[in-house]
């Protein structure tokens, strides 16, 4: 017997990206980045994450380590793939280009992620990361590969 679709509503069958975001089915390394669903538009293939990092995501000069950061946008791009094609396809990253652009610290932060352009295997993408004053801390672009997702069993 095959296990409910996480990612439609179980009512209408119709993909719901907000059930990506229920504690069922988050994956742990989401969850720990404290990462919560904002807003999003299936359609035009972007999203807005917020993020809580824990004080054990600081370096040794205060501010958030550039790999959590990394993380938090690849979340923000690999998202607004994921949900732009209505959860067909995993997205995984195959190539991210990242600059840090000012110090981000242990505070709520906010990422957008954007399709800029979906072909047949690669989606290529770009996201953002703003502190809780509103100003950009990160960006990058990336290619995430489109593998189609297999029945789960």
């Amino acid at each position: 017997m095959s296990k409910p679709d996480p990612y439609l509503d179980p009512e209408t069958s119709v993909f719901d990206p907000k059930a990506l975001f229920s504690k069922t089915w988050l994956p742990a390394a989401t969850e720990h980045l404290g990462t919560a669903l904002l807003d999003c538009d299936v359609e035009e293939g972007w999203v807005r994450l917020s993020f809580e990092p824990k004080p054990e995501f600081v370096n040794p000069h205060g501010g958030i380590q550039g790999g959590f950061i990394s993380a938090m946008l690849d979340e923000c791009f690999s998202f607004a793939a994921f949900i732009h094609m209505k959860g067909a396809y995993r997205t995984p990253t195959i190539e991210m280009t990242t600059q840090f652009i000012s110090q981000a610290k242990v505070e709520t932060l906010t990422g957008e992620g954007r399709v800029v352009k979906a072909g047949r295997s690669v989606v290529f993408s770009e996201a953002s990361l703003f502190r809780g004053d509103g100003k950009l801390c990160a960006k990058a672009t990336a290619s995430t590969l489109l593998v189609p997702m297999t029945p789960k069993s």
